[in-house]
Order: C-alpha cells, then sequence, then structure tokens
C-alpha cells in the first residue's frame, strides 16, 4: 500500500517539472499506482566510483550514483567511453577512482 503523505509531495514535484501533469488526478492514478524500492548505493565521500578495477585488467566501474544516477548518466558515459578508448579525461580521474 502506497503511503500518501510520502507520495503527494513526489507528485507535486513531479508536476513542477511537467506541468501536464497538473491535468490528471493523482487519486485516478491511485488504483494503478505501483511503488517501487531498491537500493540506491552511495560513496561517503557523496562521489561517484567510476573508473578502471585496479584487481581486473579491462573491467570498468560506474556505480554509487545513489539518486543521481539518471542525471549523471551521460557523463558518467562520456568518461567511461574516455577510459575505454584511451582519450584525455576532461575532468582529474582521481576524484572518482575505486581507492581513493
Amino acid at each position: 500500500e502506497s503511503d500518501m503523505q510520502i507520495v503527494n509531495p513526489i507528485w507535486e514535484r513531479a508536476q513542477e517539472f511537467f506541468p501536464p501533469l497538473k491535468e490528471i488526478s493523482l487519486e485516478s492514478l491511485n488504483e494503478k499506482l505501483n511503488v517501487r524500492v531498491g537500493l540506491r548505493p552511495y560513496m561517503p565521500d557523496g562521489k561517484p566510483v567510476i573508473g578502471p578495477v585496479p584487481s581486473a585488467p579491462n573491467l570498468f566501474i560506474a556505480a554509487g550514483h545513489e539518486g543521481e544516477g539518471l542525471s549523471m548518466a551521460l557523463g558518467t558515459a562520456e568518461l567511461v567511453v574516455d577510459m575505454i578508448e584511451g582519450n584525455p579525461w576532461q575532468v582529474d580521474p582521481k576524484h572518482f577512482a575505486v581507492g581513493r
């Protein structure tokens, strides 16, 4: 069962970003409302881990984005592609290193 005290503020915030949602009643969606829960891993310093895994050649990791995974996906993908292709990084990799 959905906790509407949690869902309502999320719905209101979504309406700020997508004004057409204001035309849809949350109550009308409540019958179809599915709540999904999952882990959102993060690092203690708040930065994701992006880079080669030191103990595994040709293996790269991109994890620990917490709730910003979707918004950081493009930048993360560009960094990983640059690593794989051996291109220069656009940012200092030490900030995202596995062993930092």
